[in-house]
């Protein structure tokens, strides 16, 4: 009960980190008349007691800022023609190349999240590493970000590492390749951080 308590309180203070500074609940936590009174929640989204919880990137505009302009979506591309695509771009890797093959999944009971990574050498396509690992209470986005994570970890240790040219991380959800592309933002920001950090 204690950890559940524990994850329910980070959940809402990350939730209020992100909030703008004029919301009402932003203000009325922040802003406690009495400060001898402290709970859980009152502590943890104390700033200075913040990093002991997930960080969270504060949005550069509201979402309900109707003057933004939408993004433009990526089209979605028909699995027959990314299956070519990806086949001819994998055929002109160079040979000297690590290619990790990383997935996140979330099992039927939809209480545990599993992420695994596969590492081949170059064009012979041979397997050299895969592991897994179980990750309890986990979304299936982070378990992407996880898998990730780990297959580079994995891909950094293999003693092939240094005789090999490029190590190609390819995943299957555009949002965790955009995270860890990019500056992270939402859930498994320290993943991504990490990722970045050994890239």
């Amino acid at each position: 009960m204690e950890l559940l308590l524990d994850q329910r309180r980070r959940s809402l203070a990350i939730r209020i980190h992100q909030l703008d500074t004029q919301h009402p609940l932003h203000l009325r936590v922040t802003h406690q008349p009495n400060r001898y009174i402290s709970t859980r929640l009152l502590r943890a989204v104390d700033p200075k007691n913040f990093h002991s919880i997930e960080q969270v990137d504060l949005l550069l505009t509201s979402p309900w800022d109707s003057n933004l302009e939408p993004k433009e979506q990526p089209t979605a591309t028909p699995k027959a023609q990314a299956r070519e695509e990806f086949q001819r771009w994998l055929d002109f890797i160079p040979p000297l190349s690590m290619v990790v093959y990383t997935d996140g999944s979330k099992g039927k009971e939809g209480t545990v999240a599993g992420a695994g990574w596969a590492g081949y050498w170059g064009t012979s396509k041979t397997k050299i590493f895969s592991g897994h690992a179980k990750l309890p209470n986990h979304e299936v986005f982070d378990a992407e970000a996880r898998a990730g994570l780990l297959g580079l970890q994995a891909a950094l240790k293999d003693p092939r590492t240094q005789h090999s040219t490029n190590i190609y991380i390819c995943l299957d959800n555009l949002e965790a390749v955009q995270q860890l592309q990019g500056q992270p933002k939402g859930s498994s920001q320290l993943i991504f951080m990490n990722f970045q950090e050994a890239a």
